[in-house]
C-alpha cells in the first residue's frame, strides 16, 4: 500500500498535470465548457458526456451524431489532442475508456504502480 508521503507526491503531480492539459487544451482550441470533461476523464477516470465518451473510445459515428455545433468542427482538434497530449491507455474503445475509469485515470495509474507486483517486495527472494 502506498504511503501517505508517496500519495501526497503523486496528488502533487496531478495538480501540475491537470494545469498542464488545461493549457493543451486551449492551445488545442478545445471549447472552454468541454475542458473540464476531458481532464476528469484524463486525470481522475471520471465518466463524461456521451459525446467525449464517443471521441475517448474513437468511436467516429457515435461522437458525430453527439456532436454539437461547436464540437463539430472541433474533431480535428480533439484528434491532435488525444494523439499528442493525453496517455494511450485512457482512450481507443470503449472497452479501454472503461477500464481507465476503473483505474481511476492517471491518479489511480500513478497509484498502481506504487503498490508492490508480484514476485517484489519484502516477501520476495
Amino acid at each position: 500500500m502506498a504511503s501517505s508521503d508517496e500519495i501526497i507526491h503523486v496528488d502533487a503531480v496531478i495538480r501540475e498535470q491537470t494545469l498542464r492539459l488545461y493549457e493543451k487544451c486551449v492551445l488545442h482550441e478545445i471549447p472552454a465548457y468541454m475542458q473540464e470533461g476531458v481532464v476528469a476523464h484524463v486525470m481522475k477516470g471520471r465518466p463524461v458526456g456521451d459525446f467525449l465518451t464517443a471521441i475517448f473510445a474513437n468511436d467516429l459515428m457515435e461522437a458525430a451524431l453527439r456532436a454539437d455545433g461547436t464540437n463539430a468542427r472541433r474533431f480535428l482538434n480533439y484528434a491532435r489532442l488525444l494523439h499528442s497530449d493525453v496517455p494511450m491507455k485512457c482512450r481507443g474503445s470503449l472497452a479501454e475508456v472503461k477500464a481507465w475509469r476503473k483505474l481511476g485515470g492517471l491518479r489511480g495509474f500513478y497509484l498502481q504502480q506504487l503498490e508492490p507486483q508480484p514476485g517484489e517486495g519484502a516477501d520476495a527472494g
